[in-house]
């Protein structure tokens, strides 16, 4: 991994660069203002640049205490393959040892595809241990339009 041309910053994105680079890496949409009120709520921000250019970014979010969860991990696609995925993971997991109490749940969601990722870093399937859950989107999508109708 070259890093001599990348600028390390402990710092958010744009709510648009957010946005954009999710969509580069092939991740779920965002809108911008769903992305202005997630940034602000973050425990932990690492972003890569290229010449001032987001090239990659991660983010650690939950109550800093009890629980937090690993996302947001995207690198463009065109900067792939060079270590910059690992190097931010890296940096998230430093804080994670040297911010976060030993007693917090520490968790992570990814797709099937990139897992091994993960399992190579000691993440374990919780399915076994806890069974994982998620509400989806679209769910409360229906059940808004339809409050909303009443």
């Amino acid at each position: 991994m070259n890093m001599q041309e990348i600028e390390v910053l402990y710092e958010p994105p744009t709510a648009k660069e957010y946005v954009d680079l999710r969509a580069a890496a092939g991740m779920r949409e965002r809108t911008i203002g769903s992305a202005e009120k997630g940034i602000s709520n973050s425990v932990f921000w690492i972003t890569l640049r290229n010449q001032g250019k987001l090239i990659g970014m991660g983010r650690l979010v939950g109550d800093g205490g009890t629980v937090v969860q690993i996302t947001d991990i995207a690198v463009d696609p065109e900067q792939q393959e060079k270590g910059y995925g690992s190097f931010i993971f890296d940096q998230i997991q430093e804080f994670i040892i040297a911010e976060i109490p030993d007693d917090a749940f520490v968790c992570l969601f990814a797709e099937k595809e990139i897992a091994f990722f993960y399992q190579d870093r000691g993440f374990e399937f919780s399915q076994d241990k806890w069974p994982g859950m998620y509400w989806p989107c679209l769910d409360r999508v229906k059940i808004n339009a339809q409050n909303k109708k009443s």
